[in-house]
């Protein structure tokens, strides 16, 4: 997805919550082969507009993007321990 292109990928795990493209049943290799024949018969404008979701998704998944994310959630906590820290209350605990 990073590349532009969408892809085809099988019901399982957290695939199918970000996927831009076809997503199919695991296990099952004709859906799996009539997806990739239905992607790249597409039109083109279609196509194209996938092909920009899938990158638009994948920058979101980037590991920079990731790593603000979790750096800005490391801050809140510590801003939270240290509030809890004045006011004699046991700090939290990180769990990842």
């Amino acid at each position: 997805m990073g590349c532009r292109i969408p892809v085809v990928v099988t019901n399982v795990g957290g695939l199918p919550s970000f996927a831009k493209g076809k997503i199919v049943d695991k296990e099952n290799p004709l859906t799996l082969a009539d997806a990739i024949l239905e992607m790249i018969s597409m039109e083109e404008k279609p196509y194209k507009e996938l092909c920009h979701e899938a990158y638009i998704t994948a920058k979101e998944y980037s590991w920079e993007n990731i790593v603000d994310i979790r750096m800005q959630y490391y801050n809140e906590i510590s801003v939270l321990n240290n509030e809890l820290q004045n006011a004699n209350v046991e700090p939290l605990v990180l769990r990842t």
